[in-house]
């Protein structure tokens, strides 16, 4: 009889232990629905809220093996778009391509793993506000450049369209992550004495007592302040506006570096341009990433002939294209944007897509799997030294694709710039929720910094931007059209512009070990 009920405790244990991995699993799958195209923002407080349900009341060991299953429900959900990159534009059978997708997926999840272990271990439960909120971004940092950063799905983008954004010009998406985490921190709270009050009694005494009240009016608080920063202007914007024409390309990725297709390719923006110069007569013409083709040496003779069009009618081209420095042994590849006018400039991408222009530790992992040794060395990243273009008397800082997703590196540059502008190339990730989460983050980077964004792409999602992160104009994806518009430069620094990351991942350092002094040192926990 004692056997038979040990079996069962046993088997109820197993059950329950797979139901908290499955909740785990589900509340992390339904956060990415917070983010673009979907901007169900709500969802991502619901999701934050469960973790707690998760994670308050588990053994260090137990949260790290549910904070993995959050995480790959989280990542798997979020960036399934990897598949269709790898399936339909890299031509890997299904299979494959699903057994990729899945191993991203799985080693990204050891993130929240170690996040949900550390959150059980240091008993962060005991100052909760400060301590979730400060350890979640944290590793929303570390995520930024460990393993070659993959700073995607930042709980901060979710919220762009509320009244939190407005914090986002003081420290960047993360003091706006840092704050979503504490409204969540505070629902759960409120949530949890709720459920307390069982009677009508015991629910007025709730809404009376002062504990409720102070989480009340500090959450209401919050998001009040966050709407009153957004209303500020930052930046002075000049009067005289800036005309611009965006080329959206539209190649079809299977054609764009067909030889046979090269040429359409060239005669195709040039002619745009030529009719966008003699009708619209904009200031700036855009073309998106490597636009055209070919190597830039191997263009320059069509580049001159553009160049010297563009001159006639007072205009600057600016173009993505691969550049190959041949002055080093062997030469390097660059993923670059040029600039002509009355000299020709160029920016070369910092920050690099992993496995897909380079292979990352590819010295360690040759030793493993030798026939890496035979792959092509992909694009090398530009120095860090950089500054922007220069246009007329004003001052362009240029983000190539996927580095749009570094705020420290926007800031940077935009230091001694007026007016920001991405180029990119989603065309890899087809009709996914990639380029929308992508576009979502180039928007951040024009609230953060109080300045215009230009995003020119190949088949969208092309948009001119404003200092407030609304979207003033965007033509249709996937069709062979022209933005026009107008862009203002801006003058001043946001604080963010003016210290960038430092202090909001400094103070989030501060508080978390005050957190765990609390926890540890105190007899009583607050």
């Amino acid at each position: 009889m004692s056997h038979d009920f040990l079996g069962f405790q046993l088997k109820s244990a197993r059950k329950a232990k797979w139901a908290h991995y499955f909740l785990a699993l589900l509340s992390g799958a339904i956060l990415p629905i917070g983010f673009a195209p979907f901007h169900q923002w709500y969802l991502v407080l619901i999701s934050l809220m469960s973790w707690h349900i998760l994670f308050d009341k588990a053994t260090p060991k137990e949260a790290y093996k549910r904070g993995w299953w959050y995480g790959f429900g989280l990542f798997t959900a979020g960036v399934c778009w990897v598949y269709v990159s790898i399936h339909v534009y890299g031509k890997a059978p299904p299979w494959l391509a699903t057994i990729a997708t899945l191993t991203l997926t799985f080693f990204l999840a050891y993130f929240f793993a170690f996040q949900a272990y550390f959150y059980s271990k240091l008993r962060l439960k005991s100052l909760p506000i400060l301590g979730f909120a400060s350890l979640w971004v944290i590793f929303e940092w570390l995520r930024l450049w460990m393993f070659t950063g993959f700073p995607w799905l930042y709980i901060g983008y979710a919220f762009i369209d509320t009244p939190l954004s407005g914090y986002a010009p003081i420290g960047s998406v993360y003091l706006v992550s840092f704050l979503v985490c504490v409204s969540s921190e505070c629902l759960y709270l409120l949530l949890k004495q709720l459920t307390k009050a069982k009677h009508v009694s015991s629910a007025t005494q709730f809404f009376q007592s002062s504990a409720s009240k102070q989480l009340i009016i500090g959450l209401f608080g919050l998001w009040l302040l966050g709407y009153i920063l957004s209303l500020i202007n930052w930046t002075n914007l000049d009067d005289k506006p800036i005309k611009v024409s965006l080329i959206q390309g539209n190649i079809d990725q299977e054609k764009k570096w067909d030889p046979k297709f090269r040429e359409f390719t060239k005669g195709m923006y040039y002619g745009i341009s030529v009719k966008e110069w003699k009708t619209y007569q904009p200031d700036i013409v855009i073309w998106p990433e490597s636009a055209i083709p070919v190597r830039y040496e191997d263009a320059h003779s069509y580049f001159e002939q553009v160049n010297a069009t563009a001159n006639e009618y007072n205009s600057t081209l600016i173009s993505g294209i691969i550049y190959s420095d041949k002055s080093v042994t062997p030469p390097l590849l660059y993923n670059s944007v040029f600039a002509f006018n009355d000299k020709v400039q160029s920016y070369t991408k910092q920050r690099l897509v992993p496995f897909g222009e380079y292979i990352p530790l590819i010295n360690y992992l040759s030793k493993t799997f030798p026939f890496l040794k035979n792959f092509p060395s992909g694009v090398s990243p530009g120095s860090s030294d950089q500054i922007g273009l220069k246009v007329n008397e004003h001052w362009l800082a240029p983000s190539v694709c996927y580095e749009v997703l570094y705020p420290h590196l926007i800031q940077k540059l935009s230091k001694n710039s007026n007016l920001l502008f991405t180029i990119s190339n989603d065309a890899w990730f087809g009709r996914s929720h990639g380029p929308p989460q992508h576009f979502q983050m180039a928007r951040m980077r024009a609230i953060e910094l109080n300045r215009y964004m230009i995003r020119s792409t190949n088949n969208g999602i092309t948009a001119i931007i404003n200092s407030k992160g609304k979207v003033e104009k965007q033509i249709p994806t996937d069709q062979r059209t022209v933005l026009r518009g107008e862009v203002r430069p801006a003058y001043g620094l946001t604080p963010f512009g003016f210290w960038g990351i430092t202090p909001i991942i400094a103070g989030c350092a501060c508080l978390l070990l005050i957190n765990i002094y609390w926890s540890f040192f105190r007899k009583k926990p607050i």
